[in-house]
Order: C-alpha cells, then structure tokens, then sequence
C-alpha cells in the first residue's frame, strides 16, 4: 500500500507537474492581456507607447554604451601603440545627458566627457576627440603654452589619431571642426601647417611634443613674447634637422637639445661607433638636456651599435627607443629609429 504512493508520486510524475504548473502562468497571463485589450481598446494605444518606450530606452542605454566603448577602446589602442601616453596620460569616460552641448573635465586622472548621443558615430567620434584633447592634451604645461601654439598642436594631433582610428570621421573633423578654429587667425594655421611637416618626418610628437612635456614648465619664467619666440626658434630647428649643413644642437632659453644623425653603412666600417660616442660625451659636457640619435632603415643595424655604445659608455639615462615613419629628401617613405638619452 505504502509502495503504492510512492510510485504515484515518482520524480517523473512531480517533474511533469511542475512543467504543467509553471507553462500556465504565461499562458494564462497571455490569455488575460489578450482578454484585457479586448475588453480596453482604449489601452491598447497607451500600453504600446509605453512598452515601445521602454525598449527605446534600453535600446539606446546599449548604443551608448556601444560608442562610449568604441570610442575608449581607440584612443587608448593609438596612445599604446605610438607611445603616447606621457602627451596624453588621461584616460576616457562619457556621462550622457539628454539635449546637453558637449563639455569635459578633468577627475582623478580621466577626463569625463558630458555629450548628448547623436546617431552619426563619426560625428560623436570626432566631437568626443576634441573634448578629450582639449583636456588631455600636454596637461601639465598646455597653460604655459601660447594659445595659437596649443591650438594648432591640439588640430594636428586631433587628425592624426582620427586619421588613424577613424578615417570615415576625416570628412567631418575637416569640414566642421577645422574651419571654425582657424578662421581669420593665420597664425593658428601656419603653425598647423609647420606641426604637419614635422609630422610627416616623424618629429612632432617623438621631439617636438616629448620636449614640450620635458621642458616646457620652465616656460613660465619667460614673458608671452619671449615664450613664443622660444618656441618658434625651436621648431624652426627642428624643421632644419635633415638638412646636414645646419646646426644639430639647440640651446635656448627653455629648450637644450643635441642631435646624432648617425650617417650611412659605409662609414661604419670606417670610423665605427667612436665619433657618435664622442659627441655624446661632449653633449654631456656642455649639459645639454637631450640626446636624441637617429637614422633611417638602410643603416638600422648601425644605429642600433651607435645607441647600444653610447649607452655601454654610461653617457647619460636611455629614455626609449622608437621606429618611426619618415620620408627622406625625395619625399619617400622610409622607416627611422630613434633614441632618446637624458643627459
């Protein structure tokens, strides 16, 4: 008898009950929707747009999330992979604020973006990059920087990283953004068009920049003119590092740096390493700041000798050591190493 109930109420039998018990809440609260809008019309109109809200919502929650990663995820991939993060040491996070301009500031190391979300993501790339530079950008020294300086510094590097993460976005940045920033200051766009060429020989951010961040606070003990002219004089130099025949050594009243331009393979076999030692050791001596040592791809291995001696030689601290895209008198593109020594 006893073995009777048992088998009535196997785990099979409670397995199939508990399906049969749990399958009838839905249906049975489908069968009472259905019955309710049926009976209400005059619901059916006010349900619709409030569950098509809510899926609205949660749709957009999830597109920006969506833009706000994208948009991190590059930024932080092109600071790893050119090294910048001593020019750019802030990371990224959005607040998203209904019908709200776009605005930044600073927090414990990140700069926080207050943007309202647009469906062209290109555009929401672009105005997300100029917040973020605006801040980002050189932080510690930006406000010793003169103004027509830092801006035309902030474009090109804008286009570089939408250049390089972004491309899609290019159209907008130099339709929208451009204009409006160096519209009737020619100054901005001279000094824009000097920081492209430096670009382009792969000086901007690895010397021009990286000097900024080193040097640039004591910028501050010049007066505005003195500041500009520093600089100028600066670049000007930097610009005039190919040409051979001109000075590769700097030192002003701010900037104090020493370039080694370390010549063809053939000359290895003849003189080795010795000269570029000894003119880092007399860098040393007259207390120049930077040492930076470079050549391009057709003379690696022997760069790499010359930086690896100067180094044995216990001349001054190595910083880092760079490939970086050039192009040489022809306007080839070639591919260059460079060395970074303190001294």
């Amino acid at each position: 008898m006893l073995s009777d109930v048992f088998i009535q109420i196997s785990p099979l039998d409670i397995t199939k009950e508990l399906i049969d018990y749990w399958w009838s809440f839905p249906i049975g609260f489908l069968l009472f929707v259905l019955g309710y809008f049926f009976t209400h019309p005059d619901k059916i109109a006010i349900w619709s747009s409030i569950i098509s809200g809510l899926f609205e919502k949660l749709s957009k929650r999830s597109a920006r999330h969506s833009v706000s990663s994208d948009i991190q995820s590059r930024i932080s991939s092109y600071i790893k992979n050119n090294k910048s993060d001593e020019i750019l040491p802030y990371g990224l996070k959005f607040k998203w604020v209904k019908d709200e301009n776009f605005s930044s500031y600073v927090e414990e190391k990140d700069v926080i973006i207050i943007m309202d979300y647009h469906n062209n993501n290109a555009k929401n790339f672009v105005n997300a990059i100029g917040q973020y530079i605006s801040q980002a950008f050189i932080p510690t020294v930006r406000h010793e920087i003169p103004q027509d300086v830092l801006i035309a510094a902030e474009l090109v590097m804008q286009e570089k990283i939408i250049q390089e993460k972004r491309p899609d976005a290019l159209d907008t940045f130099r339709n929208e953004v451009l204009p409006t920033k160096i519209a009737n200051n020619v100054n901005i766009e001279q000094f824009r068009e000097r920081f492209k060429k430096l670009d382009i020989i792969g000086f901007f951010d690895n010397m021009f920049l990286t000097e900024i961040v080193f040097a640039g606070s004591r910028l501050q003990d010049l007066i505005e003119n003195q500041r500009k002219q520093e600089i100028e004089n600066f670049i000007t130099f930097i610009e005039n590092i190919p040409d051979e025949s001109k000075p590769l050594d700097f030192s002003g009243n701010v900037f104090h740096v020493w370039i080694t331009l370390v010549a063809k393979q053939f000359k290895k076999d003849y003189q080795g390493t010795a000269p570029y030692v000894k003119r880092a050791e007399e860098a040393y001596s007259k207390k120049y700041d930077s040492l930076y040592v470079t050549g391009r791809d057709q003379n690696m291995d022997f760069v790499n000798d010359v930086i690896s001696d100067i180094k044995t030689h216990g001349i001054g601290y190595l910083e880092w050591v760079r490939d970086f895209k050039t192009r040489d008198k022809k306007r080839k593109k070639k591919i260059a190493k460079m060395a970074l020594f303190r001294l």
